[in-house]
């Protein structure tokens, strides 16, 4: 995006008053912040050289008091409880952990469980074929793909994959799920980048973390959908932060239920810390995958221009920040070096 349009001085200026919007809770006298503001007004400046349409926003002066929401609490425990429109996770995910954990398992063996869903494996084979992984030559069979990336990493994209195709049936008018797995997809990808400066291993668990972590919104808009609307209509209308009104209105966010949800579904403990922390990524300092989720997701949403369904940014969490020992060069970097990576696995995972 930043070699492939040349902004007016018109469109930076409008760029910078989008970006001015999005930012209106945070402090951009950190160095880190700025660093994020000055991305978002780029971004915002090319994408209106491109010809996108950049939204208009609330410009709130304060963040609303707890009096000011309307109250319209849910019991999270309710809604895991309910059979109605809340998935369970796909029987091939239990299939890949069953062979897996035996000591005599092969390559061969997971590749022939994955190869059973032809969707999943095409799924698979586009993600370790695009710029996500730059293999020097092309990756024709899943089995090869096992070899290569790693059974245990493989089964993890897998399972987050799989948990892609349990949401087709949210409204439009609540969210459009195109833009909603684009973001997951981006902040999966940054996370998995910023890992790697600070010297993380494991990427397949910080993409799948990132690719989850706002699981627990989808499971709203499909649960109660009315309380949704109603979350939304008021952020729109009055300014919040998303998962702050969230708590003020239905008494539990996204991250909490997204949590809850990935231990119903027994997954491991680090993809289920990053997404219940990924908004309070201080409350689990000896995690490092929170604040790392934490600080993607921020910056995914920097470098988005259509600020769909979240039009604040949330103010970044300094304790994980300091945590992770990243610089705001290490910010624009990422930015930089992701956007290819971004744009190949969206076209592999969303088959546009």
């Amino acid at each position: 995006m930043y070699t492939d349009s040349t902004p007016t001085p018109e469109q930076f200026d409008l760029g910078r008053s989008f970006a001015a919007r999005r930012f209106a809770f945070c402090d951009t006298n950190h160095a880190a912040v700025k660093t994020l503001f000055n991305i978002c007004a780029t971004y915002a400046a090319h994408g209106l050289a491109q010809g996108k349409h950049i939204p208009d926003l609330p410009a709130p002066d304060e963040q609303p008091g707890p009096s000011q929401y309307p109250k319209a609490a849910a019991d999270p425990f309710d809604l895991l409880r309910s059979e109605a429109g809340l998935p369970s996770l796909p029987t091939i995910y239990a299939e890949l952990q069953d062979v897996i954990v035996k000591p005599a398992a092969s390559t061969n063996d997971v590749a022939h469980v994955i190869s059973r869903d032809t969707s999943l494996a095409a799924f698979l084979l586009r993600l370790v074929n695009s710029a996500f992984y730059s293999f020097p030559s092309q990756i024709e069979t899943i089995s090869r793909a096992v070899t290569l990336v790693g059974t245990s990493q493989l089964t993890t994209l897998a399972m987050g994959t799989t948990v892609m195709k349990l949401f087709s049936d949210i409204p439009d008018e609540l969210v459009s799920m195109e833009s909603s797995w684009r973001h997951s997809i981006a902040t999966g990808i940054l996370a998995s980048n910023l890992a790697r400066r600070i010297g993380e291993t494991d990427p397949e668990r910080l993409f799948v973390a990132g690719l989850l972590h706002d699981v627990g919104l989808l499971t709203m808009y499909q649960t109660i959908p009315d309380k949704s609307r109603l979350v939304h209509s008021f952020i729109r209308e009055h300014g919040a932060i998303l998962h702050t009104a969230e708590m003020n209105i239905l008494g539990f966010d996204h991250a909490m239920l997204g949590g809850m949800m990935l231990r119903k579904w027994n997954l491991p403990f680090p993809l289920i810390n990053a997404v219940l922390r990924h908004h309070t990524p201080d409350k689990s300092e000896k995690h490092i995958e929170p604040a790392l989720i934490h600080i993607a997701n921020t910056l995914a949403g920097a470098m988005d221009c259509s600020a769909t369904g979240e039009p604040f940014i949330q103010p970044l969490n300094l304790i994980a920040w300091n945590a992770t020992g990243l610089t705001p060069e290490d910010l624009k970097e990422t930015a930089r070096e992701s956007e290819t990576q971004i744009a190949e696995a969206c076209q592999a995972l969303l088959c546009i």
